[in-house]
């Protein structure tokens, strides 16, 4: 059975911190198939859903079985070297778009495990941005994005949408609807640094039918 919280674990003494979303999604991918060697892995693999094709970021195939592995990697600044290997992490502009993405991924692969059988899926949100973590300094029903708020012990489930300040034709608008219902519950990846920006958390959703 894969267990993804002992392989990031690993994964975390080595490697710390990534460049890129798709540095992370390699350095998982070879993580896994170095527990697993029995397993197959895939990357950026083309599934069809819904009359349309979508590539997830990574596929876990054995025995018959299918597990999607869908990937954010969020980031907040930082300059730092590890390892004498240098790291300059840019902030990422809109964490309430981040938000939404992950939460579109869950989805997502809600709808892929839906219509395929022996299939299960994974989303996981990588960040060193504490304001992901960390709840809104108020709290009130007026903020646009609170339905997609992923902070410590929200609970989501139903039908999440923007709030009437967001315009309809904005990229990224439409509602998400999920199936299951998911408790945030960031768990420590790595401490590199004092400074903000230098813990890593992650969040894991795991995506049944």
């Amino acid at each position: 059975m894969l267990s993804l919280l002992d392989i990031l674990d690993e994964l975390a003494k080595h490697r710390p911190i990534f460049h890129s979303e798709a540095d992370f999604q390699h350095a998982l991918a070879w993580g896994i198939q170095k527990a697993h060697p029995e397993y197959s892995i895939r990357l950026e693999y083309p599934i069809a859903i819904s009359r349309k094709h979508i590539h997830v970021d990574i596929i876990v195939l054995f025995q018959g079985e299918t597990i999607a592995i869908e990937l954010k990697y969020f980031k907040h600044y930082l300059n730092i070297n590890i390892d004498d290997e240098h790291f300059t992490l840019k902030n990422h502009a809109a964490d309430d778009v981040c938000r939404y993405n992950f939460l579109y991924d869950v989805q997502r692969l809600e709808e892929l495990t839906s219509q395929r059988n022996n299939c299960s899926g994974i989303a996981i949100l990588l960040t060193n941005a504490p304001l992901l973590w960390t709840p809104p300094a108020t709290h009130t029903t007026l903020q646009n994005d609170i339905q997609f708020r992923l902070h410590e012990g929200i609970t989501l489930q139903g039908t999440l949408s923007w709030g009437k300040a967001y315009s309809p034709d904005t990229p990224g608008s439409q509602p998400i609807t999920l199936r299951n219902s998911y408790h945030t519950r960031w768990i420590p990846y790595s401490q590199i640094a004092d400074e903000r920006g230098g813990t890593f958390q992650y969040l894991l959703f795991s995506i049944t039918k």
